[in-house]
């Protein structure tokens, strides 16, 4: 049931463009100039309409309750007697709507009432439509309500206590009455009425993997099998209301699940709060809410591309209160959802003690109302609660429950942005440990000191912005390659070695799985064992990165939709891959990969089967020892080949071993997997700008051994002494520590291409295996180059962002790491 009043808005709009065409007709030339300019001004609004909308959602507490005595049950008449009583709690609730002006709101606990001019019409005219204290009055052309499950009778004891009521805690959702804390959703624009859903009887039971409440002394179900075969999920109700914004479709999904107390040990309205919220996450999620059937017998989810926002009291926080967590952290951990922001008050921090005070929505302490709008769609411009402070001349309106609502108003403002044409194709580079005074170092490098100008590299060309890379902040500034890669990857902060999981150590969609569940291929390729941090994040979900084991198993083991999460792995790892207890290449060959472990047979590979490429025990070896393969190029390569499709793909790169280098302060490996990098950046630049349907977008997780060019005071960096050694110094000293007698000064020449004093030779006189010279090396190095290591570790400071091709632009700002990935859910949404 639902009722829309009608409006002169779309009638006067069209009216005026006709008279503006009239106009044009009538003006005299002198105003042709400015006509021309009014013109080119409305064609740029057309191109750029972009409506922006403010969104509130307030629990009203115009439920029966608040007008009745303690302990007395209503019947439904209590909110139409005070509606007609001129209430100064309902007045003060208008004043509050109307000193925020929200263009849609919904209002919890407005208790149904069948006749409109007995309820939501007696509010939107007697209420809204006066001026309250002063301030303008406020008008709601479009509105909808309909029956909720509060009330709704059960001839079942749901609540065990012996006694069967019919209503309370044996209706279908707590309540005095049927519509009992109902709900109305109030519109500036047009309510799209045929095509809303609501979900009031959809079986709590037919959610997959519903959480069934358990008596703790008896160990069996709570519900018995009659019950729990028609109980309802909602407590009140969900819905989904399409609202036409200027020619933008936006869903406003409602809901009020029950408060997760008032119950037992057994925790039911815990758990019914739980699935209630979840309810909402498997609709938005692709291919999660197929099991969904709606009142009108619909079946399925959201439809992927849709603009939404959720609005209700949840009656749930991630930080605190009696929920179950999980719900909520996971809802608002949907990379669907825009939860960059969190609605704050001032006065909500004086009303608690609670660390997360500040974003409180209720009297009684928590976080419990939102405003969430949709990734796609959607830009979130601002936010906030509404709760004057007790010393100001507006406490009055909140100061108590009777007084109004122990709820405030939240509100949300958001641009309706417009749909942009998708990427097919993107292709993520990271360049592990790769701070930018390591692409400066490269740049000089590379430079030709012969020419006046100091020549910019593949870096310089595709820089578009700064990534700040903090790990969740209870880890403090610096990250580990775990914790930026599950950011990167999935859009949320993590404590440093977690792999694809939040900090409760719950799995997050990563770019890669919802790139697989839209249909596209994907593929890693990686310098490092492919199970290493960073490509187990895109693929994998662990509490921890040094379970290789485990994460080289769930390469295998999960799937989505029956299928791979990878099409195609190229890297090392194949001590993680063939081992005594499980051999995952024989396995992978089972189900249909080729493998290879020689990357010369990378240009025979079959393009219609998957692959897995395993070249190394652990990392391969370094670009100074493999200088004419250009391993990274060569693997990029063949998986572009191999993953372009019609329906795209989604590819991981990344340049694993400048962290290694960086860990060892090896300036001379760091360098030559610098070229390696560039050389495949090179290369993938020339195939997307040769498209317009690929996105590259490259990066660091963080920077590693604090590199300085230039140390220890002296104001020189002279990277020529890099450019003779045919071996990395890691290998360098392996030859040498085979010689087994002091190093002389023309050995050391030979084997560093570059003149070694007597002096310098000495050194190594205590040097006489091969971890020892290696580290005599990089010292005598980093002397002849005047290079400069703070760290072994990593360091916390802001990484370059490199992007061309299709939405390339998007990244040209400063940004957290969280925002890379957010954009690309955001570019893969839009397909």
């Amino acid at each position: 049931m639902n009722f829309k009043i009608q409006s002169l808005t779309e009638i006067k709009y069209k009216n005026e463009h006709k008279s503006l065409k009239l106009n044009f007709i009538q003006l005299t030339l002198p105003f042709l100039l400015s006509v021309f300019v009014t013109q080119a001004l409305a064609i740029q609004v057309e191109i750029d309409h972009q409506p922006k909308i403010k969104v509130a959602t307030f629990n009203v507490s115009m439920d029966a309750t608040n007008y009745l005595p303690d302990n007395i049950i209503g019947s439904g008449v209590e909110l139409i007697a005070a509606l007609k009583d001129d209430r100064q709690q309902i007045k003060n609730i208008a004043e509050i709507i109307q000193r925020n002006r929200p263009d849609i709101i919904l209002l919890n606990e407005f208790d149904y009432i069948a006749n409109p001019e007995q309820g939501v019409e007696i509010f939107l005219k007697e209420y809204l439509g006066k001026s309250q204290q002063g301030i303008a009055a406020i008008d709601y052309p479009y509105y909808y309500f309909a029956p909720v499950n509060t009330g709704v009778s059960t001839p079942f004891d749901l609540d065990n206590n012996g006694k069967k009521t019919n209503n309370l805690g044996d209706a279908q959702g707590f309540g005095h009455f049927p519509g009992h804390f109902g709900m109305l959703v109030l519109s500036k624009y047009p309510i799209v009425e045929d095509s809303i859903r609501t979900f009031q009887h959809f079986l709590w039971k037919d959610m997959p993997n519903a959480i069934v409440p358990i008596d703790p002394n008896t160990k069996e179900h709570w519900y018995n099998e009659q019950e729990w075969q028609m109980l309802r999920l909602s407590s009140k109700s969900h819905w989904d209301i399409p609202i036409n914004v200027q020619g933008k479709l936006v869903h406003i999904l409602a809901s009020h699940p029950t408060p997760p107390v008032f119950d037992g040990n057994e925790d039911r309205n815990g758990a019914r709060n739980h699935d209630e919220i979840r309810f909402w996450q498997d609709y938005i999620t692709p291919e999660k809410g197929d099991y969904i059937y709606d009142d009108q017998g619909g079946k399925g989810g959201l439809t992927l591309n849709s603009r939404f926002v959720i609005l209700g009291d949840q009656n749930a926080s991630k930080d605190e209160g009696a929920a179950r967590k999980d719900g909520i952290s996971k809802l608002l951990a949907s990379p669907f959802i825009n939860n960059d922001m969190t609605p704050a008050s001032v006065a909500g921090i004086k009303n608690s003690n609670s660390a997360f005070a500040a974003n409180h929505t209720a009297g009684w302490g928590m976080q419990a109302d939102y405003v969430l709008p949709s990734r796609f769609g959607i830009n979130l411009q601002n936010n906030g609660v509404f709760w004057p402070e007790q010393n100001g001349p507006l406490y009055r309106l909140i100061e108590t429950r009777s007084a109004s609502s122990d709820h405030r108003l939240v509100w949300a403002d958001l641009t309706l942005t417009a749909k942009v044409k998708p990427a097919k194709n993107i292709i993520m580079v990271i360049g592990d440990g790769m701070g930018p005074a390591y692409t400066t170092g490269y740049r000089y490098y590379m430079d030709n000191i012969n020419t006046p100008l100091v020549e910019t590299t593949i870096f310089d060309e595709l820089l578009t912005g700064m990534v700040s890379t903090y790990p969740v902040n209870s880890q403090g500034y610096v990250t580990d390659s775990a914790a930026a890669a599950t950011a990167l990857s999935t859009g949320h902060k993590t404590y440093n070695g977690a792999i694809g999981v939040d900090v409760n150590k719950k799995p997050l969609l990563t770019i890669m799985e919802h790139a697989k569940q839209l249909g596209k291929k994907t593929g890693l390729v990686v310098t490092s064992q492919i199970n290493h941090a960073t490509p187990a994040a895109y693929f994998s979900h662990n509490e921890s990165r040094k379970n290789y084991n485990e994460i080289a198993d769930s390469y295998f083991d999960d799937k989505i939709k029956g299928h791979f999460k990878a099409d195609l792995m190229l890297g090392g790892g194949s001590k993680y891959f063939i081992r005594p207890d499980r051999d995952l290449v024989s396995e992978f060959k089972q189900a249909g990969f080729q493998y290879i472990s020689d990357l010369s047979t990378l240009t025979s590979l079959n393009k219609h089967q998957p692959i897995l490429g395993l070249f190394a025990e652990v990392g391969l070896p370094w670009t100074l020892d493999n200088k004419n393969e250009n391993h990274l190029l060569a693997m990029t390569k063949t998986a572009v080949q191999h993953l372009e499709n019609n329906e795209g793909y989604v590819l991981l790169v990344e340049a694993s071993q400048i962290d290694w280098a960086g860990h060892s302060n090896d300036i001379a490996a760091a360098m030559a997997e610098m070229q390696d990098l560039a050389e495949t950046l090179t290369w993938l630049k020339n195939y997307v700008e040769n498209r317009d349907d690929t996105l590259l977008v490259a990066t660091a997780d963080h920077s590693t051994g604090g590199l300085t060019l230039g140390a220890n005071g002296d104001y020189r960096w002279q990277p020529e002494f890099l450019k003779n050694l045919t071996l990395s110094p890691k290998s360098i000293a392996a030859k040498l520590a085979q010689k087994n007698m002091p190093l002389s000064a023309q050995q050391l020449s030979n084997a560093l291409g570059f003149i070694v004093t007597d002096q310098e030779a000495n050194l190594f006189i205590d040097s006489n295996d091969e971890k020892s010279i290696y580290g005599q090396i990089k010292l005598l190095i980093d002397a002849k180059t005047n290079t400069g290591w703070t760290s072994g570790g990593h360091t916390g400071i802001d990484v370059q962002v490199f992007a061309t091709g299709h939405g390339g632009k998007a990244f040209n700002r400063q940004q957290t790491n969280t925002d890379i990935a957010k954009q690309l859910f955001k570019v893969l949404g839009d397909n």
